[in-house]
């Protein structure tokens, strides 16, 4: 009997998923966290994010990366003192829709130990319903 090598045996195809391009993503990160931000591994990035009046919070922004089954997340780390959850949910999302139109959300729960809003390519109706134009990148 043969010998089975792991190259002989059939894997199912993983489906990939289109990543945001470098450019872009620190365009992004540049507007959530302007004050600057440690990363790690290319795909964590973590830093103060202005929120409403003189109030910020700590984030943490997980881009490109496949096991967190969106192309962009938020994780909260800290809220703004006195802030409730559900508040900031609501600016992250409103937030994204102003500059990353291109990416969704259907996250509806920002409280408790759910702490993640993760965002995925929207399709063309909802970026219809966004805006008047569909958001598509263009390299310099």
């Amino acid at each position: 009997m043969g010998e089975i090598r792991e190259t002989d045996v059939a894997r199912p195809e993983q489906e990939q998923i289109d990543l945001i391009p470098e450019e872009r993503l620190k365009e992004l990160l540049s507007i959530l966290l302007p004050y600057g931000y440690s990363h790690y591994n290319g795909t964590f990035y973590t830093g103060v994010s202005p929120y409403i009046g003189k109030e910020y919070n700590i984030i943490t922004i997980v881009a490109n990366d496949p096991t967190w089954g969106g192309v962009f997340s938020i994780c909260m780390d800290k809220f703004a003192d006195g802030e409730e959850e559900t508040n900031c949910l609501g600016f992250y999302k409103g937030i994204m829709k102003v500059i990353a139109p291109e990416l969704y959300s259907n996250d509806e729960t920002f409280e408790g130990n759910i702490n993640v809003l993760d965002f995925r390519w929207a399709d063309d109706e909802v970026q219809e319903n966004a805006f008047p134009a569909k958001v598509t990148y263009k390299p310099l």
